[in-house]
């Protein structure tokens, strides 16, 4: 014999509340790991820029990469996926992250703004030319 039990009826502010609160635990939780994937991701891009600036042969990228993610084992396989693509995004888009990324100019900013709206805005301008 399958009991079924009725579903509770919540009002239209009550569900209003339920959501917004979610909507803000979530928030919170996409701010966090943006900060952590940040973090990861700029300091790669920092020790690449050092990596640079080595007077004998440097390292090209992917295999900098490669050996950053073997270092930092703890990351996870799709924090990993991300933190790639947001370096090798921003090492594309470094001109016109430091155009529009608040100054001084420093990986923490280029990064911010390679999250920021005006980034995403930027990419739809079909006279923008990438």
């Amino acid at each position: 014999m399958v009991v079924q039990e009725k579903a509770k009826k919540i009002s239209r502010h009550q569900y209003v509340n339920l959501s917004n609160k979610i909507l803000f635990v979530i928030d919170q939780t996409m701010a966090n790991l943006k900060k952590f994937l940040a973090v990861h991701i700029v300091k790669a891009l920092q020790g690449f820029e050092a990596e640079l600036s080595k007077p004998t042969r440097s390292t090209p990228l992917d295999i900098y990469v490669k050996n950053f993610m073997k270092e930092n084992k703890k990351l996870g396989s799709s924090d990993r996926a991300v933190i790639t693509d947001y370096i090798y995004a921003a090492i594309r888009h470094k001109v016109l992250l430091d155009v529009i990324a608040q100054k001084p100019v420093t990986w923490e900013s280029r990064i911010a703004a390679l999250y920021s709206d005006i980034f995403f805005n930027q990419q739809k301008n079909p006279s923008f030319l990438l």
